[in-house]
């Protein structure tokens, strides 16, 4: 599960209430909380600096340490990615059920996949393509999250079955499309996509 940092912006007016020092830092989230404070004990930050607020837990850091987390690895997303992690902690604190994927890249529409009634349906084809990104080459800044089903955008179908082998072909067909989605140069999507 991968880490993410998004853009840096200026809180100049919090800094200043809050007497900081930095006036320009990003937030440093991730899927678990295990997995943040080790990508963060790995960039020097102190356990302390961690902002558990609820569902909205994370580290703030500074562009230095933002640069050196992407070198790390952490993947580069913007405040609506963020706010797509949020609202999926959100839904997950309120017990609610139902999940989509949603893949985003640079410059194109985002696509959602889904309903999924349980969370590990949606985490485990996530999982999948993630896989896929470290072993084959894909389109720059794709990214791959597990958010709330929002009935009001449009989705492609999940294609979750309970037999065994319709569930392996059914999710090789979905998994080919979300990796032919992840593949293709601007103006070859032929999929639905999120206005």
């Amino acid at each position: 599960m991968p880490v993410y940092v998004d853009e840096i912006k200026d809180y100049t007016r919090i800094a200043k209430a809050r007497r900081l020092r930095h006036t320009n830092w990003c937030h440093l989230v991730a899927d678990t909380r295990e997995e943040l404070h080790t990508f963060a004990a790995q960039l020097g930050l102190r356990r302390s600096w961690f902002q558990d607020h609820g569902y909205r837990w994370h580290y703030d850091i500074t562009p230095p340490k933002r640069a050196r987390a992407v070198k790390l690895g952490a993947v580069e997303i913007d405040h609506h990615g963020v706010a797509d992690l949020m609202a999926e902690r959100r839904a997950a604190a309120a017990g609610e059920t139902r999940h989509a994927l949603r893949l985003t890249r640079p410059g194109h529409p985002a696509l959602r996949i889904g309903p999924y009634d349980k969370h590990h349906q949606a985490d485990g084809i996530a999982s999948g393509l993630r896989s896929q990104m470290d072993s084959t080459a894909h389109v720059s800044g794709t990214i791959i999250t597990v958010v709330p089903y929002d009935a009001a955008l449009p989705h492609t179908e999940p294609y979750v079955p309970t037999g065994p082998h319709e569930l392996a072909r059914d999710i090789w067909l979905q998994a080919a499309a979300a990796y032919d989605w992840m593949h293709h140069g601007p103006g070859e999507d032929d999929i639905p996509l999120e206005d």
